[in-house]
């Protein structure tokens, strides 16, 4: 099943996304690129966590992770 055409899987991968976009939102310029380094490899491993629901989607985003 695809993102699009499953509501339970999109909701499930979202909420994922959400929980990385409030991770980097709660960085700031006062953290160290230790932080960030810390903060990346925590959403590669949470994206993993829902790549089963849509492989090609989260394969796209861990790719785009890696620049």
């Amino acid at each position: 099943m695809s993102y699009t055409s499953n509501p339970d899987h999109k909701r499930s991968i979202d909420e994922v996304l959400h929980q990385c976009a409030m991770m980097f939102q709660n960085l700031g310029t006062e953290n160290s690129k230790i932080d960030y380094k810390k903060a990346r490899t925590e959403e590669r491993k949470l994206l993993r966590t829902v790549r089963d629901l849509d492989p090609e989607k989260i394969d796209r985003l861990l790719a785009n992770t890696d620049k």
